[in-house]
């Protein structure tokens, strides 16, 4: 029997849309066996709850070194959920980096680090800055999975990042929280970067490097601006207000809470990494997936679609082809289209 093939149509509310045309004797079967094809074909993508978006697609001037995807952090090893070394944010609060970023990129005088207006402007005298993000949203199992780690009593761990705590002690001591603003999507760690910004060299597991306090030649490649101790590490010298970093150390600390306080972050005074934004502070616990590049998405739709025989990026304006009974996952959230009657019936699940 030949059935013609499917023509699409869009529900944002959905997680899967079919449409086809076939005898109604067979429409119950199919769409049964259609729809528990659905999770196989949206293994690959998935939608990003309402409210948050890829900070790549608001700012992809931002750098992003996202640790917890990594073996680059104190646990030695990616965390739970972390799938891919993606930032991911509440909208308002992604807008709110870009906002920062826009500043930052204005020539700053090298020795002073205070923005310099076109009439002051000196070649050779006058740098600019960045963002460059460690960590964004954070699923609420990699917050667990930092409790079940502090309290192992088996080894493991880098102990360079809390030279000076016993790791069963950094959530009483505060640096690290049961309930994270990461999991909520409006906290952000970051730092400041020179622009353009220097190839960071690669992160060598097998290397020795020295404690998180240590001069920044001696710690773990990056290619941010010293601020005194490198991100996440646990220990008093990263308090905002340390007194134990340099002048310049301190002053560059002070641009970034300013550059953020402008458009409404507030820091957390343990680390001068961490920054908060106003907002629903609900947790979610969704894995950060891939983001597909705008060439692999729908030329209408951001997101990118499973199409015709579970590839991803299919196209949705397909001629009909008799046989066939296309899927399409990983639908953003616009207004939904009225399903298109073909023949003598259009059937849509949701999967």
């Amino acid at each position: 029997m030949q059935w013609p093939a499917a023509r699409d149509w869009y529900d944002g509310r959905a997680r899967a849309t079919v449409a086809f045309t076939m005898p109604e004797r067979m429409l119950r079967l199919t769409a049964c066996l259609a729809l528990l094809l659905v999770p196989l074909a949206s293994a690959g993508a998935r939608d990003l709850p309402a409210g948050f978006v890829y900070l790549r697609d608001v700012a992809p001037g931002i750098a992003q070194d996202m640790r917890y995807a990594t073996s680059d952090n104190f646990t030695g090893r990616p965390l739970p959920g972390y799938q891919a070394g993606e930032c991911v944010l509440r909208r308002e609060v992604a807008a709110a980096l870009a906002r920062v970023q826009a500043d930052l990129a204005h020539a700053h005088d090298r020795e002073k680090w205070q923005p310099v207006f076109a009439k002051d402007h000196a070649p050779g005298k006058t740098l600019q800055l960045g963002l460059k993000v460690y960590d964004c949203y954070r699923p609420a199992r990699a917050v667990r999975a930092f409790w079940r780690w502090s309290q192992s009593t088996r080894g493991g761990g880098q102990k360079r990042f809390y030279p000076r705590v016993p790791k069963s002690e950094l959530f009483a001591r505060g640096y690290i929280a049961t309930h994270s603003r990461h999991s909520a999507g409006i906290a952000v760690d970051l730092t400041l970067i020179k622009l353009p910004a220097p190839k960071p060299k690669p992160f060598d597991r097998a290397a020795h490097y020295g404690p998180c306090t240590a001069p920044a030649e001696e710690r773990a490649p990056d290619n941010a601006l010293d601020m005194g101790t490198g991100f996440d590490c646990l220990d008093v010298k990263s308090y905002t207000k340390s007194g134990a970093v340099t002048r310049e150390q301190r002053h560059r600390r002070n641009v970034l809470k300013a550059a953020m306080a402008a458009h409404g972050f507030r820091n957390y005074f343990r680390e001068w990494w961490h920054y908060e934004f106003g907002g629903p502070r609900r947790a979610y616990d969704f894995p950060i997936e891939k983001r597909w590049p705008l060439s692999e998405r729908h030329p209408r739709f951001p997101s990118p679609l499973v199409g015709e025989g579970g590839e991803r990026g299919g196209n949705p304006s397909a001629s009909r082809v008799r046989g066939e009974v296309t899927l399409y996952t990983h639908l953003p959230p616009h207004p939904p289209r009225r399903p298109r009657r073909l023949g003598t019936l259009s059937h849509r699940g949701r999967g």
